[in-house]
């Protein structure tokens, strides 16, 4: 299946990038020993990393020359014509020169913009550049398995018309994974809440006032500690909320994983059943993530709203 970089995760994508568009040298970020009279990296590239490496060679090899090609044949084509018009106009002459060298050079820019390593990957990301790179990335569990998904996907064989659909599931796959890092972001947000107000020590807290206003007969002490009560009451109801929430929350991260997972597991089978990988199947696979991807975003917003009432 053909994988572009615009059809990856953007976060996922942009750690792509900086891997597969490093320096020669440092190619991949990581320390790998590449080529030299000194041996300073501590490991050899496995073979997935030394195809990456080729083809980010070749790349950069073939955006130097169309750079090369691109600045100096304007040049040979400028000057003859300059030259004959000078017979007629030295004004003309110069005037050809620089409109012919200007047009030319920047059409060779864009043509040497088009071989770029970057300008490659928008067309396509190979299946040994995602083995090389997936490996390396510091992810999540969702975006482990998200990772997993897409180097299968990128490795299928499909016909035209499941690829389609396959295609609208990775897209859904993206929204799911961005739901799941908002769904994280959300729930760091509820931790330092409950630190100081989790429900065991605030009903431990209540039963410790009702006890001393039992014990208390001063009718100024016990307005202070009937006061105290209500505001714990509160609390407690704000706190069995919020863990409410962050329950919510960690159910649903938890059936995002297996979401995905389930995705893999569906792909795996169309590539091991009898007939190839059809869009009746694929179709199926895209319903699947779309009521997932509903599910979660109503996740979202039951714990929003209830975040927003208690605070308010």
């Amino acid at each position: 299946m053909h994988i572009r970089l615009e059809d990856i995760e953007e976060q996922i994508a942009e750690k792509l990038v900086e891997r597969l568009c490093s320096p020669l040298n440092d190619f991949l970020l990581d320390n790998i020993y590449w080529k030299g009279l000194f041996r300073t990296r501590k490991r050899d590239p496995n073979p997935d990393e030394t195809a990456a490496y080729l083809l980010r060679s070749e790349q950069g090899n073939q955006s130097v020359n169309r750079t090369v090609v691109g600045l100096l044949a304007p040049f040979f084509v400028a000057v003859p014509l300059s030259f004959e018009l000078g017979m007629l106009s030295p004004a003309l002459s110069l005037f050809s020169f620089a409109a012919v060298y200007a047009g030319g050079a920047s059409a060779g820019m864009w043509w040497a913009a088009k071989a770029t390593p970057i300008a490659r990957l928008k067309k396509k990301v190979t299946v040994e550049e995602l083995r090389a790179v997936f490996p390396l990335l510091s992810l999540t569990r969702a975006e482990r398995v998200y990772c997993d998904t897409v180097l299968f996907l990128a490795a299928m064989d499909v016909e035209a018309g499941a690829e389609v659909s396959l295609h609208d599931t990775l897209r859904q796959l993206n929204s799911l994974l961005t739901q799941s890092r908002k769904l994280e972001d959300r729930r760091k947000s509820l931790l330092p809440v409950l630190g100081t107000n989790t429900l065991a020590e605030l009903q431990n807290e209540f039963g410790d006032l009702g006890s001393r206003l039992d014990a208390t007969t001063d009718a100024v002490a016990r307005d202070s500690l009937q006061q105290s009560l209500r505001m714990c009451s509160v609390r407690m109801e704000n706190a069995r909320a919020f863990e409410q929430g962050l329950v919510r929350l960690n159910a649903q991260q938890e059936a995002i994983v297996h979401t995905i997972a389930s995705v893999h597991s569906a792909l795996a089978r169309m590539q091991i059943a009898s007939e190839p990988a059809t869009a009746a199947s694929a179709a199926d696979i895209s319903h699947t993530v779309a009521d997932m991807t509903q599910q979660t975003y109503a996740v979202e917003q039951a714990v929003q709203e209830v975040m927003t009432l208690r605070s308010s």
